[in-house]
This record gives C-alpha cells, sequence and structure tokens, in this order.
C-alpha cells in the first residue's frame, strides 16, 4: 500500500499536524508496522528526520521501551543500522543512549545535573 501511494504522488516525508511525525516516526512506534517501515526506508524515508520535539525515527521506537523492557528490538535493530548518530538528542536531550538506561539510573544520575 505505502509503495502504491508514493507511486501516485505520496511524500514519504509528510508530516501531522499536531506532532509533526512522519511516516517513519509512526511506523518505528510498534513491531507490527515493521513491513511498512522497512518499506518507508526502501523509499527514501529520512531515518535521521526530527519531528517537533527534535526525536529522531529511533527516539520513537525506544519509547516503547519501559526503562526495563526494551520493546520494538526489531524496529530498533534496523533503525540502529541506518542512523548517524547515536548521541544526537532532541530538543528535551533525550538520546537513544538514554533512552536505554533503567530509571532507577536516570533517577541516580539526576542529582549530579543539578
Amino acid at each position: 500500500m505505502v509503495r502504491l501511494l508514493v507511486g501516485h504522488g505520496a511524500d514519504v516525508e509528510k508530516r501531522d499536524r499536531i506532532h509533526e511525525s512522519s511516516p517513519l516516526d509512526l511506523a518505528s512506534e510498534e513491531s507490527e508496522r515493521l513491513p511498512c517501515l522497512l518499506t518507508l526506508l526502501d523509499l527514501g524515508a529520512d531515518v535521521n528526520a526530527r519531528d517537533k520535539h527534535g526525536k529522531t525515527p529511533l527516539l520513537h521506537a525506544l519509547a516503547s521501551s519501559d526503562g526495563l523492557t526494551v520493546h520494538n528490538t526489531e524496529n530498533i535493530h534496523l533503525l540502529l543500522q541506518r542512523e548517524r548518530s547515536l548521541l544526537a538528542c532532541s530538543y528535551h536531550a533525550a538520546t537513544p543512549v538514554g533512552q536505554l538506561q533503567p530509571p532507577f539510573q536516570r533517577l541516580q544520575a539526576a542529582p549530579a545535573m543539578l
């Protein structure tokens, strides 16, 4: 379906009006969307594009993780293979590496940042 839409002029980088999320951002969030994620990447979607909060598709994929369990492992693996910078952060200082830290580690680090 994605290939058909793009073949008829749909833009793989089109953003929604509220969060300015791209189709790649949305496809990266759920494991059952892996085929769509692969197709979008094959069609040239920008893996390093950011939404209005500065989040990349990799950060969207990691957002499904709760800090103790990593979900979307196939999506995350695919995006890690194509992401240019694991240290790229959102406008709220979230990084892919930081998203993988358990919540208690983030809490322990918080006083040092003050």
